[in-house]
Protein backbone atom coordinates (compact mmCIF):
# COMPACT_ATOMS: atom_id res chain seq x y z
CA UNK A 1 0.00 0.00 0.00
CA UNK A 2 1.14 3.50 0.27
CA UNK A 3 3.50 4.80 2.49
CA UNK A 4 2.37 5.96 5.54
CA UNK A 5 2.68 9.42 5.79
CA UNK A 6 1.53 9.78 1.48
CA UNK A 7 -1.70 7.52 2.79
CA UNK A 8 -2.66 10.17 5.20
CA UNK A 9 -2.69 12.89 3.07
CA UNK A 10 -4.61 11.03 0.22
CA UNK A 11 -7.10 10.20 2.43
CA UNK A 12 -8.00 13.65 3.09
CA UNK A 13 -8.99 14.27 -0.44
CA UNK A 14 -11.83 12.73 -2.43
CA UNK A 15 -11.16 12.01 -5.02
CA UNK A 16 -7.43 11.09 -5.09
CA UNK A 17 -7.40 7.82 -2.56
CA UNK A 18 -9.95 6.34 -5.07
CA UNK A 19 -8.01 6.51 -8.35
CA UNK A 20 -4.58 4.88 -6.14
CA UNK A 21 -6.70 2.01 -5.45
CA UNK A 22 -8.93 1.86 -8.43
CA UNK A 23 -5.61 2.11 -10.88
CA UNK A 24 -4.02 -1.40 -9.09
CA UNK A 25 -6.46 -3.40 -8.79
CA UNK A 26 -8.85 -2.37 -11.34
CA UNK A 27 -8.39 -0.24 -14.76
CA UNK A 28 -11.78 2.03 -13.96
CA UNK A 29 -14.24 -0.57 -12.46
CA UNK A 30 -15.05 -2.12 -8.77
CA UNK A 31 -12.89 -1.61 -6.38
CA UNK A 32 -11.89 -5.53 -5.18
CA UNK A 33 -13.06 -6.89 -1.79
CA UNK A 34 -9.53 -6.99 -0.74
CA UNK A 35 -9.31 -3.16 -1.21
CA UNK A 36 -12.77 -2.00 0.13
CA UNK A 37 -11.94 -4.00 3.21
CA UNK A 38 -8.64 -1.67 2.97
CA UNK A 39 -10.32 1.48 2.85
CA UNK A 40 -12.71 0.52 5.83
CA UNK A 41 -10.01 -0.08 8.22
CA UNK A 42 -8.25 3.28 7.46
CA UNK A 43 -11.37 5.48 6.94
CA UNK A 44 -12.80 4.20 10.36
CA UNK A 45 -10.24 5.62 12.09
CA UNK A 46 -10.69 9.32 13.81
CA UNK A 47 -10.57 12.10 11.05
CA UNK A 48 -7.59 14.15 11.19
CA UNK A 49 -8.29 15.24 7.48
CA UNK A 50 -7.39 18.86 5.83
CA UNK A 51 -9.85 21.41 6.94
CA UNK A 52 -13.07 21.30 4.41
CA UNK A 53 -11.88 17.56 2.43
CA UNK A 54 -14.24 14.84 2.47
CA UNK A 55 -13.06 11.42 3.76
CA UNK A 56 -15.14 9.10 2.27
CA UNK A 57 -16.67 6.22 4.22
CA UNK A 58 -18.23 4.41 1.85
CA UNK A 59 -17.19 3.56 -2.22
CA UNK A 60 -19.86 1.83 -4.43
CA UNK A 61 -17.80 2.48 -7.84
CA UNK A 62 -18.19 6.23 -6.80
CA UNK A 63 -15.58 7.35 -9.29
CA UNK A 64 -15.94 4.79 -12.15
CA UNK A 65 -16.22 5.86 -15.56
CA UNK A 66 -19.76 6.63 -16.82
CA UNK A 67 -20.85 5.13 -19.62
CA UNK A 68 -21.04 8.28 -22.09
CA UNK A 69 -17.35 8.60 -21.42
CA UNK A 70 -14.71 6.38 -22.84
CA UNK A 71 -12.82 4.54 -20.69
CA UNK A 72 -9.05 5.72 -22.08
CA UNK A 73 -10.40 9.42 -22.13
CA UNK A 74 -11.76 8.61 -18.13
CA UNK A 75 -8.42 6.86 -16.86
CA UNK A 76 -6.42 9.64 -18.67
CA UNK A 77 -8.46 12.19 -16.74
CA UNK A 78 -7.84 10.34 -13.71
CA UNK A 79 -3.93 9.99 -14.02
CA UNK A 80 -3.59 13.54 -14.48
CA UNK A 81 -5.75 14.82 -11.18
CA UNK A 82 -3.44 11.86 -9.25
CA UNK A 83 -0.63 13.58 -10.45
CA UNK A 84 -1.52 16.49 -9.82
CA UNK A 85 -2.49 15.51 -6.21
CA UNK A 86 0.55 14.68 -5.14
CA UNK A 87 2.19 18.09 -6.57
CA UNK A 88 2.79 17.67 -10.60
CA UNK A 89 0.98 21.14 -10.71
CA UNK A 90 -1.56 20.79 -13.79
CA UNK A 91 -4.84 22.44 -14.31
CA UNK A 92 -7.34 19.75 -14.59
CA UNK A 93 -10.44 20.96 -12.73
CA UNK A 94 -12.53 24.55 -12.91
CA UNK A 95 -15.21 24.96 -10.22
CA UNK A 96 -17.79 27.57 -11.94
CA UNK A 97 -19.90 29.49 -9.58
CA UNK A 98 -22.77 30.35 -12.18
CA UNK A 99 -24.60 32.65 -9.91
CA UNK A 100 -23.75 33.27 -5.73
CA UNK A 101 -26.74 32.53 -4.44
CA UNK A 102 -28.41 30.41 -1.81
CA UNK A 103 -31.82 29.13 -0.93
CA UNK A 104 -29.85 28.48 2.83
CA UNK A 105 -28.45 30.41 5.07
CA UNK A 106 -26.09 27.89 6.85
CA UNK A 107 -24.30 28.58 10.24
CA UNK A 108 -20.99 28.42 8.96
CA UNK A 109 -20.68 29.65 5.01
CA UNK A 110 -20.04 33.36 4.16
CA UNK A 111 -23.04 33.34 1.48
CA UNK A 112 -25.01 33.98 4.48
CA UNK A 113 -24.13 36.77 5.50
CA UNK A 114 -26.57 39.54 5.10
CA UNK A 115 -28.49 38.19 2.34
CA UNK A 116 -31.13 40.45 2.13
CA UNK A 117 -28.82 43.47 1.64
CA UNK A 118 -25.90 42.10 -0.51
CA UNK A 119 -26.23 41.83 -4.72
CA UNK A 120 -25.97 38.72 -6.62
CA UNK A 121 -24.03 38.55 -9.33
CA UNK A 122 -24.77 36.29 -12.17
CA UNK A 123 -22.47 35.30 -15.25
CA UNK A 124 -23.88 35.28 -18.71
CA UNK A 125 -24.20 32.35 -20.82
CA UNK A 126 -21.27 34.24 -23.11
CA UNK A 127 -19.39 34.17 -19.67
CA UNK A 128 -20.08 30.84 -19.56
CA UNK A 129 -18.71 29.83 -23.07
CA UNK A 130 -15.41 32.08 -22.76
CA UNK A 131 -14.05 30.50 -19.65
CA UNK A 132 -15.05 26.93 -20.44
CA UNK A 133 -13.30 27.09 -23.36
CA UNK A 134 -10.16 29.01 -21.76
CA UNK A 135 -10.35 26.23 -19.31
CA UNK A 136 -10.66 23.18 -21.80
CA UNK A 137 -7.63 25.35 -23.70
CA UNK A 138 -5.68 24.94 -20.34
CA UNK A 139 -6.19 21.26 -19.72
CA UNK A 140 -9.34 21.29 -17.97
CA UNK A 141 -11.23 18.17 -17.61
CA UNK A 142 -13.05 18.34 -14.78
CA UNK A 143 -15.80 20.65 -13.98
CA UNK A 144 -17.69 21.32 -10.66
CA UNK A 145 -20.35 23.37 -11.23
CA UNK A 146 -20.47 25.42 -7.96
CA UNK A 147 -18.69 27.33 -5.19
CA UNK A 148 -20.73 27.76 -2.25
CA UNK A 149 -24.11 28.52 -3.97
CA UNK A 150 -27.05 26.25 -4.32
CA UNK A 151 -26.73 25.33 -7.97
CA UNK A 152 -30.19 23.80 -8.69
CA UNK A 153 -31.98 27.51 -8.68
CA UNK A 154 -31.52 27.51 -11.94
CA UNK A 155 -31.68 23.95 -12.89
CA UNK A 156 -32.06 24.80 -16.69
CA UNK A 157 -28.56 27.24 -16.84
CA UNK A 158 -27.21 24.23 -15.21
CA UNK A 159 -28.22 21.99 -17.59
CA UNK A 160 -27.06 24.17 -20.63
CA UNK A 161 -23.70 24.67 -18.93
CA UNK A 162 -23.15 20.99 -18.29
CA UNK A 163 -23.88 20.47 -22.04
CA UNK A 164 -21.89 22.86 -23.56
CA UNK A 165 -18.92 21.38 -21.13
CA UNK A 166 -19.48 18.22 -22.61
CA UNK A 167 -19.48 19.03 -26.15
CA UNK A 168 -16.26 21.02 -25.31
CA UNK A 169 -14.68 17.84 -23.76
CA UNK A 170 -14.64 18.23 -20.00
CA UNK A 171 -15.32 14.44 -18.78
CA UNK A 172 -16.16 14.54 -15.26
CA UNK A 173 -18.82 17.00 -14.38
CA UNK A 174 -20.48 17.32 -10.91
CA UNK A 175 -21.60 19.63 -8.62
CA UNK A 176 -22.84 19.83 -4.78
CA UNK A 177 -26.13 20.77 -3.44
CA UNK A 178 -28.09 20.74 -0.16
CA UNK A 179 -31.03 18.62 -1.98
CA UNK A 180 -33.97 21.12 -1.16
CA UNK A 181 -34.76 21.04 -4.72
CA UNK A 182 -34.18 18.05 -6.00
CA UNK A 183 -37.94 17.00 -6.63
CA UNK A 184 -39.36 14.42 -9.31
CA UNK A 185 -39.25 16.74 -12.21
CA UNK A 186 -35.60 17.95 -11.17
CA UNK A 187 -34.41 14.70 -10.58
CA UNK A 188 -35.18 12.86 -13.73
CA UNK A 189 -33.53 15.78 -15.95
CA UNK A 190 -30.50 15.22 -14.55
CA UNK A 191 -30.56 11.32 -14.75
CA UNK A 192 -31.76 11.16 -18.40
CA UNK A 193 -29.14 14.23 -19.34
CA UNK A 194 -25.82 11.94 -19.28
CA UNK A 195 -23.81 14.60 -18.36
CA UNK A 196 -23.42 14.68 -14.99
CA UNK A 197 -21.26 12.05 -13.03
CA UNK A 198 -22.25 12.58 -9.49
CA UNK A 199 -24.05 14.82 -7.49
CA UNK A 200 -23.01 16.00 -3.69
CA UNK A 201 -25.89 16.43 -1.45
CA UNK A 202 -24.06 18.31 2.00
CA UNK A 203 -26.66 17.22 4.96
CA UNK A 204 -24.67 17.70 7.98
CA UNK A 205 -26.71 15.95 10.56
CA UNK A 206 -29.33 13.38 10.70
CA UNK A 207 -31.86 14.68 13.27
CA UNK A 208 -34.26 17.45 12.42
CA UNK A 209 -33.33 19.34 15.27
CA UNK A 210 -29.57 19.31 14.52
CA UNK A 211 -30.14 19.86 10.78
CA UNK A 212 -32.27 23.25 11.56
CA UNK A 213 -29.83 24.70 13.51
CA UNK A 214 -26.79 24.11 10.92
CA UNK A 215 -28.61 24.20 7.73
CA UNK A 216 -30.73 27.05 8.41
CA UNK A 217 -34.02 27.07 5.69
CA UNK A 218 -33.92 23.36 5.25
CA UNK A 219 -35.91 20.99 6.03
CA UNK A 220 -34.68 17.42 6.60
CA UNK A 221 -37.47 15.09 5.83
CA UNK A 222 -37.32 17.08 2.87
CA UNK A 223 -34.13 16.65 1.27
CA UNK A 224 -33.87 12.91 2.78
CA UNK A 225 -37.62 12.16 0.85
CA UNK A 226 -35.63 13.88 -2.34
CA UNK A 227 -32.36 11.66 -2.09
CA UNK A 228 -34.50 8.64 -1.90
CA UNK A 229 -36.77 9.47 -4.89
CA UNK A 230 -33.46 10.26 -6.95
CA UNK A 231 -32.07 6.97 -6.04
CA UNK A 232 -35.74 4.93 -6.74
CA UNK A 233 -36.19 7.40 -10.48
CA UNK A 234 -32.71 6.19 -11.05
CA UNK A 235 -33.45 2.62 -10.72
CA UNK A 236 -36.92 2.96 -12.90
CA UNK A 237 -34.88 4.67 -15.62
CA UNK A 238 -32.35 1.49 -15.43
CA UNK A 239 -29.07 3.77 -15.03
CA UNK A 240 -26.33 3.48 -12.37
CA UNK A 241 -25.30 7.80 -12.78
CA UNK A 242 -25.29 10.18 -11.78
CA UNK A 243 -23.93 8.68 -7.99
CA UNK A 244 -25.30 10.23 -5.23
CA UNK A 245 -23.09 11.23 -2.49
CA UNK A 246 -23.95 12.79 0.71
CA UNK A 247 -22.11 14.44 3.39
CA UNK A 248 -21.68 15.32 6.69
CA UNK A 249 -19.58 18.44 7.65
CA UNK A 250 -18.25 18.30 11.15
CA UNK A 251 -19.13 20.05 13.84
CA UNK A 252 -19.67 20.74 17.70
CA UNK A 253 -23.97 20.83 16.77
CA UNK A 254 -23.56 17.27 14.89
CA UNK A 255 -20.31 15.74 16.87
CA UNK A 256 -22.94 13.12 18.46
CA UNK A 257 -24.82 11.83 14.70
CA UNK A 258 -21.54 10.86 12.66
CA UNK A 259 -22.42 7.65 13.86
CA UNK A 260 -25.72 7.39 13.18
CA UNK A 261 -25.89 9.21 10.26
CA UNK A 262 -23.07 6.75 8.65
CA UNK A 263 -25.22 3.50 9.72
CA UNK A 264 -28.65 5.03 7.94
CA UNK A 265 -26.99 6.16 4.58
CA UNK A 266 -24.49 3.18 3.98
CA UNK A 267 -26.54 0.81 2.38
CA UNK A 268 -28.57 3.79 0.67
CA UNK A 269 -26.42 5.99 -1.17
CA UNK A 270 -23.22 5.22 -3.46
CA UNK A 271 -20.55 7.41 -0.95
CA UNK A 272 -20.88 9.05 2.09
CA UNK A 273 -18.46 11.46 3.57
CA UNK A 274 -17.24 12.84 6.62
CA UNK A 275 -15.48 16.42 6.30
CA UNK A 276 -13.38 18.11 8.41
CA UNK A 277 -15.04 21.71 8.90
CA UNK A 278 -13.64 24.56 8.25
CA UNK A 279 -14.54 27.93 9.62
CA UNK A 280 -15.47 30.84 7.67
CA UNK A 281 -12.82 33.88 8.19
CA UNK A 282 -15.28 35.91 10.03
CA UNK A 283 -16.91 33.00 12.33
CA UNK A 284 -19.19 34.26 15.32
CA UNK A 285 -18.43 30.95 17.34
CA UNK A 286 -17.34 31.88 21.09
CA UNK A 287 -14.70 29.60 20.87
CA UNK A 288 -13.04 29.55 17.44
CA UNK A 289 -9.58 30.85 19.13
CA UNK A 290 -9.61 27.24 19.77
CA UNK A 291 -9.53 26.17 16.37
CA UNK A 292 -5.60 26.72 15.83
CA UNK A 293 -4.41 23.28 15.56
CA UNK A 294 -2.23 23.29 12.16
CA UNK A 295 -3.02 19.68 10.99
CA UNK A 296 -0.81 19.38 7.55
CA UNK A 297 1.33 21.31 4.97
CA UNK A 298 0.02 19.96 2.67
CA UNK A 299 -2.97 21.00 0.40
CA UNK A 300 -3.50 19.75 -3.47
CA UNK A 301 -5.96 22.01 -4.61
CA UNK A 302 -4.00 24.81 -5.73
CA UNK A 303 -1.49 22.39 -7.67
CA UNK A 304 -5.00 21.00 -9.44
CA UNK A 305 -7.71 23.75 -9.70
CA UNK A 306 -8.98 27.15 -10.38
CA UNK A 307 -12.17 28.60 -9.15
CA UNK A 308 -14.17 31.24 -10.94
CA UNK A 309 -16.73 33.39 -9.37
CA UNK A 310 -20.10 34.47 -10.70
CA UNK A 311 -18.60 38.12 -10.21
CA UNK A 312 -15.55 36.74 -11.89
CA UNK A 313 -12.96 36.58 -9.58
CA UNK A 314 -9.94 33.97 -9.60
CA UNK A 315 -9.32 31.92 -6.70
CA UNK A 316 -6.75 29.20 -6.04
CA UNK A 317 -8.98 26.66 -4.25
CA UNK A 318 -12.49 25.53 -3.53
CA UNK A 319 -11.70 26.79 0.57
CA UNK A 320 -13.96 29.56 1.80
CA UNK A 321 -10.39 31.46 3.04
CA UNK A 322 -9.66 31.40 -0.99
CA UNK A 323 -11.25 34.58 -0.91
CA UNK A 324 -8.38 36.26 0.99
CA UNK A 325 -5.91 34.89 -1.98
CA UNK A 326 -7.68 36.12 -4.92
CA UNK A 327 -5.68 35.98 -8.17
CA UNK A 328 -7.42 38.76 -9.72
CA UNK A 329 -10.33 39.22 -12.29
CA UNK A 330 -10.76 36.51 -14.70
CA UNK A 331 -10.82 39.63 -17.23
CA UNK A 332 -7.41 40.51 -16.22
CA UNK A 333 -6.07 37.40 -17.59
CA UNK A 334 -5.73 36.65 -21.09
CA UNK A 335 -6.35 32.73 -20.08
CA UNK A 336 -7.12 30.61 -17.30
CA UNK A 337 -3.35 29.47 -18.23
CA UNK A 338 -2.44 32.39 -17.36
CA UNK A 339 -4.09 32.60 -14.17
CA UNK A 340 -2.81 29.11 -13.21
CA UNK A 341 0.73 30.30 -13.84
CA UNK A 342 0.98 33.20 -12.07
CA UNK A 343 3.80 34.62 -9.68
CA UNK A 344 0.97 34.57 -6.56
CA UNK A 345 -0.28 30.92 -7.63
CA UNK A 346 2.91 29.53 -8.16
CA UNK A 347 3.82 30.61 -4.60
CA UNK A 348 0.78 28.88 -2.98
CA UNK A 349 2.03 25.51 -5.07
CA UNK A 350 5.71 25.64 -4.08
CA UNK A 351 4.86 26.34 -0.30
CA UNK A 352 2.63 22.82 0.18
CA UNK A 353 4.92 20.25 0.90
CA UNK A 354 5.05 17.06 2.49
CA UNK A 355 8.12 17.26 4.44
CA UNK A 356 6.40 20.47 5.76
CA UNK A 357 9.07 22.93 4.59
CA UNK A 358 7.37 25.20 3.04
CA UNK A 359 6.41 28.86 4.11
CA UNK A 360 2.41 28.89 4.09
CA UNK A 361 -0.02 32.19 3.53
CA UNK A 362 -1.37 32.70 6.60
CA UNK A 363 -5.29 32.53 4.85
CA UNK A 364 -3.66 28.46 4.36
CA UNK A 365 -2.71 28.54 7.78
CA UNK A 366 -6.25 29.36 8.84
CA UNK A 367 -7.84 27.43 6.74
CA UNK A 368 -5.46 24.34 7.81
CA UNK A 369 -6.02 25.51 11.61
CA UNK A 370 -9.90 26.38 11.21
CA UNK A 371 -11.84 23.51 11.94
CA UNK A 372 -13.86 21.19 14.96
CA UNK A 373 -11.21 21.16 17.68
CA UNK A 374 -12.99 17.55 18.30
CA UNK A 375 -11.71 16.45 14.86
CA UNK A 376 -8.42 17.45 15.08
CA UNK A 377 -5.27 14.55 15.26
Amino acid sequence: MLPNTFAKVMLAHENTLSDVLSYTKNKYATITEELKFNVKAQSESPITALGGMARIKSMKDYFSCPPWISAEKWLHYRDLYTKASQGVSALIQIDLELADNCNYKCIECPISDDQANRSISYLSDTDILEILSSARDSGALALKLNYINEPLLDVNKLLRTAKLASDLGFVDIYFTTNGSMMKSDVSELLIKSQLFSRIQVSLDAINPETYSLIRRGGNLARVMSNIQSFLDLRIQLNHQWPKIRVSLLSLPENLQEQQAFYDYWIDKVDAVALQSSVLKPNTSRDNHDNYQNLRSTYCPNPHRQLVVRANKSVLPCCSFWGESIQLGSYENFSSLTEAFDCKKMKTLQKSFTFDGQGTLHQACISCLSSCDPAMNG
